[in-house]
């Protein structure tokens, strides 16, 4: 295996002369080698990065005597997560770790969430200075629910470059085809800004971008993220990029009305300009989401059995609009289509026992 592997990877060289780093990773989620010589090279190792570093050396060992310049990378991920404890990346070899399924309520060193993640972040660092960081900040099982991780946004590039991690790839959901995501465009904005100069003040330019994009109702917008961080201060508050709605805290009913009076004025704000109302409804988008979904579960209290209807048309209609297909990571193309007759045939529940 060994042998077919480093003859693809010359092959991709040979093939993409334009690329200067090649990839050399675990499959996605868990799946490792649980053979006797893997497994006891893991047990040395404590962690099964051990089989993954040890095959990737290998091969850029081959690659160094023939390409010199090149640099092959190997994640840090799920399982491979924990450093090894003797085995070294050779020089040619980046870690790109990845920041998975921790908070994204608050940013990574100011919750206790992100301890293990910063400590194993160390142990890398203390064996390679070549690191780069895979960071996720979106639900991917409820690409369009509030979402409210911007303290994370704005501050997590900066304490990566603090760490000399020399690149950051911020996974989203902003890719028409696999969902819009809370504000996406904010966001695809103010990310490179900031992975070209970490030091600026993250809030300043998503004030900028607001202030920029939503005219008129951008008091408005600006208020909306307001309350949704305010909403999620403190540790109890935590959510991660799989959280079920149900166990998000901070969607209270009174979360969601106080939203949904905070884009109503937005978009009575931007009613004399159809183009500045297009977007402040892609904005309002996750609070129809919001209601919706809970409907769906019994959730009066969100919606009203009188209400659903012209709520769920607006949901569709922006979704139309805006080109939006999916609601989850890997959904089928009748996802919305699903969603919405399962709005339509929510159950009535007894409430006033």
């Amino acid at each position: 295996m060994l042998r077919i592997a480093t003859e693809t990877v010359l092959q991709w060289i040979k093939d993409h002369p334009e690329a200067d780093v090649f990839s050399i990773d675990q499959n996605d989620g868990f799946g490792f080698c649980e053979s006797e010589s893997c497994t006891a090279i893991d047990k040395s190792e404590g962690s099964q990065s051990g089989t993954i570093l040890h095959f990737a050396n290998q091969i850029a060992d081959v690659v160094a005597k023939k390409h010199p310049d090149l640099q092959l990378q190997t994640l840090a991920y799920v399982y491979s997560e924990v450093p090894p404890k003797t085995m070294r990346p050779r020089p040619n070899i980046t870690i790109r770790m990845c920041h998975y399924d921790y908070c994204n309520a608050h940013t990574i060193g100011q919750c206790p969430d992100h301890q293990k993640f910063i400590t194993r972040l160390e142990g890398w660092s203390a064996i390679t200075d070549s690191i780069t960081i895979w960071d996720y900040y979106t639900n991917f099982r409820h690409y369009l629910i509030p979402y409210p991780n911007f303290e994370s946004m704005v501050n997590h590039p900066r304490f990566y470059a603090e760490r000399n991690c020399t690149g950051l790839f911020a996974q989203r959901s902003n890719v028409r085809q696999q969902g819009g995501g809370e504000f996406s465009a904010l966001r695809a904005w103010v990310f490179p800004q900031l992975m070209w100069n970490p030091d600026q003040d993250g809030w300043s330019l998503v004030h900028e971008f607001i202030d920029a994009v939503y005219g008129t109702s951008a008091p408005y917008i600006r208020d909306y993220i307001a309350l949704a961080h305010n909403a999620v201060k403190g540790e109890e508050n935590l959510f991660r990029i799989f959280t079920d709605p149900k166990t998000m805290k901070f969607l209270t009913p009174e979360f969601i009305h106080a939203s949904e009076a905070l884009f109503i004025k937005a978009e009575a704000a931007a009613k004399n300009d159809p183009s500045l109302l297009k977007r402040v409804e892609l904005a309002h988008l996750p609070i129809h989401y919001a209601r919706l979904y809970f409907y769906t579960i019994g959730g009066t209290g969100y919606l009203s059995k009188e209400e659903m209807p012209t709520v769920l048309d607006s949901f569709l209609r922006i979704t139309a609009e805006h080109k939006i297909k999916q609601l989850a990571e890997r959904c089928g193309p009748t996802v919305i289509a699903d969603f919405a007759q399962k709005v339509k045939e929510a159950p009535e529940f007894i409430t006033d026992w």
